[in-house]
């Protein structure tokens, strides 16, 4: 039996590769799938494996225990992801920073970016030896996806890296010929970037993204016209879903200064004109690691997290 690993953070990302995944379990593949922050809830009840950093705390470097105790010790309690895996997480990546960079680099280095700064690819090197995969997917991320990918690599296994939108920012790692045996991309423009990096033809792939295959199914259009008789929208009514997200005060790769209050100002623009337009309804919904609060206002509302 053939076996893949699957590695993925939550929202847009798990949505990208757990149908991937589902279609190699139910072509015989043996799936393990490596679940971080939300996802491990998008997948409740798959018919694979759904493990986290904490099912493999056997598998950190030395100290790893000691790290995540120490940086997650004033963290408050997730409903999400439960604090074994915070723990886990933060101390298995932390202690391959220092292993990487050394202790003062290392403390440097989180102190700046927080958990920007890791890239466990010692772990996941590790890990694919414990699990033996024939197979690594992960989507385009920084953090673990990349190391899985770059892991696979060092450790000979083929290694499929699923682009789920434009690769903007991570141009930087996904456009590096040899990353990734084969990476799957949304549209031509997006190969064409990946091309003018140096990539080779046959190493890209024009799939499109599962995570938006629902969006043109007619269940879905018939879930829209319920969704708007049950708020009592007309069908000439307009309606804008804003999808907020957080903003770094500094970008992660380049060090720009950014304004992190950028989702705020957004959304105040969009009530003002929400407000100037009587068929106008907004919707917003915020990102899971947002944590901010929910203004009522006529025709705005907020879309929570069973939506």
């Amino acid at each position: 039996m053939p076996r893949v690993l699957c590695v993925s953070y939550g929202g847009g990302h798990v949505a990208s590769i757990a149908p991937i995944a589902q279609a190699l379990h139910d072509g015989g593949w043996e799936v393990t799938f490596l679940a971080l922050t939300t996802a491990r809830i998008k997948l409740e009840g798959a018919p694979f494996d759904v493990v986290g950093f904490a099912d493999f705390a056997h598998l950190g470097a030395e100290n790893a225990r000691e790290y995540g105790d120490m940086l997650t010790a004033d963290m408050p309690e997730n409903a999400i992801v439960s604090a074994a895996e915070t723990r886990a997480y933060h101390g298995i990546c932390y202690a391959d920073l220092i292993q990487e960079h050394g202790p003062e680099k290392a403390a440097e280095l989180y102190e700046e970016k927080g958990r920007q700064s890791f890239l466990p690819r010692a772990f996941m090197g590790r890990l694919i030896g414990e699990l033996a995969p024939d197979l690594v997917i992960a989507t385009s991320s920084p953090r673990s996806e990349r190391a899985a990918i770059e892991a696979a690599k060092t450790s000979g296994v083929k290694a499929l890296c699923l682009v789920d939108l434009f690769a903007i920012k991570e141009i930087e790692w996904v456009g590096q010929p040899g990353f990734a045996t084969r990476v799957c991309v949304l549209n031509d423009k997006v190969r064409a970037r990946l091309l003018d990096c140096g990539r080779r033809q046959q190493d890209i792939a024009v799939t499109g993204n599962p995570a938006f295959d629902p969006i043109s199914s007619e269940a879905t259009r018939i879930a829209g016209k319920e969704l708007r008789q049950a708020n009592g929208w007309s069908d000439k009514a307009l309606a804008v879903l804003y999808a907020s997200q957080p903003e770094h005060a500094r970008h992660p790769q380049t060090g720009e200064p950014n304004d992190p209050d950028t989702p705020l100002h957004i959304e105040n623009a969009l009530r003002e004109v929400t407000a100037a337009y009587g068929n106008m309804h907004l919707v917003v919904r915020h990102h899971p690691s947002e944590k901010r609060s929910f203004a009522e206002q006529e025709r705005v509302s907020l879309s929570g997290r069973s939506d």
